[in-house]
């Protein structure tokens, strides 16, 4: 039997070769697939437990449906009014308020918004005097501490080739606008696509 089996191998010596590199590849396509997936599950936890690292308690709005189609729902933000609540509370001893927005997109050189490739493009406020909720590490530069300021991510910096002291247009609910990079930084220990301004973008 084995011998029927060789002999027909070496008769069809190319029909063999192109099976075994078909077999070869579809075991990479597939260990690799697992390999990216992995890793991609791997960074997004690592980014979730830098966010939340130094807070006890998280609220935010509740959303009014739920999404089970891989994309993230957008919880609805909520009165400034509702911090001062939370800070009054007992046991808390320290609380702060965050802006988020995930329409906001950095616009290149070339005219053109720069593409994270299907990471979110996140843009949020930071406290230059308080870090302990703040999820970024500081690469270089400073942390933005007035309008017209801004902090860009490492991925970004090092792609586009921007540097602290560079400006840099930022489209934002609103009509494009320059802002001086103050500051390059990292999500936790990821290069995403972030920005980070002193305040609320208006």
């Amino acid at each position: 039997m084995s011998r029927v089996a060789l002999k027909g191998l070496f008769g069809r010596k190319l029909r063999a070769l192109l099976t075994a590199i078909a077999i070869v590849l579809g075991v990479a396509m597939v260990s690799g697939t697992y390999v990216l997936t992995d890793t991609i599950k791997g960074a997004f936890d690592t980014l979730f437990v830098q966010s939340y690292k130094n807070a006890d308690a998280v609220v935010t709005g509740k959303v009014a449906f739920t999404n089970h189609q891989g994309n993230g729902v957008e919880a609805p933000s909520f009165p400034e009014s509702l911090l001062g609540r939370v800070r009054a509370l007992p046991d808390v001893a320290f609380a702060a308020g965050e802006v988020t927005d995930n329409r906001t997109h950095l616009i290149g050189r070339n005219g053109k918004a720069i593409v994270t490739h299907g990471a979110p493009a996140l843009a949020f406020n930071v406290d230059p005097g308080d870090q302990r909720f703040n999820p970024l590490t500081l690469t270089s530069g400073s942390w933005p501490r007035g309008p017209g300021l801004i902090a860009i991510d490492k991925a970004t910096a090092d792609k586009e080739h921007y540097h602290v002291g560079d400006t840099i247009r930022v489209e934002a609910r609103g009509p494009v606008r320059p802002f001086l990079i103050s500051g390059i930084a990292k999500y936790g220990s990821v290069d995403i696509g972030c920005s980070t301004s002193p305040g609320s973008w208006t």
